[in-house]
């Protein structure tokens, strides 16, 4: 499998994982195994707020908000910019 394929396959699973129930309130988020320690609280209206010690922490907490509430509309992007969307989501 090429690995343009596999991404493509991997968003229309993440297209149809992503509901607007996923992005409501959320318990804390923390890596255990990573370098980075970030806690990631959204409020009811879906705002996260993230706490770091350190401004390296901080961007990773950052990434994790953006990628949790971006996630599906990037891989919709990747895949209308490699020309797949039709194959994999269909007309």
């Amino acid at each position: 499998m090429r690995f343009s394929t596999g991404i493509a396959m991997l968003g229309c699973a993440l297209l149809l994982g992503c509901s607007e129930d996923s992005q409501k309130a959320s318990p804390p988020t923390t890596e255990p195994d990573s370098p980075y320690q970030a806690t990631v609280r959204y409020t009811e209206y879906g705002v996260p707020h993230i706490t770091a010690e350190d401004y390296a922490s901080l961007g990773y907490g950052v990434g994790y908000a953006q990628a949790r509430e971006n996630l599906c509309t990037l891989s919709e992007q990747l895949m209308k910019l490699k020309s797949e969307k039709s194959r994999y989501l269909g007309a």
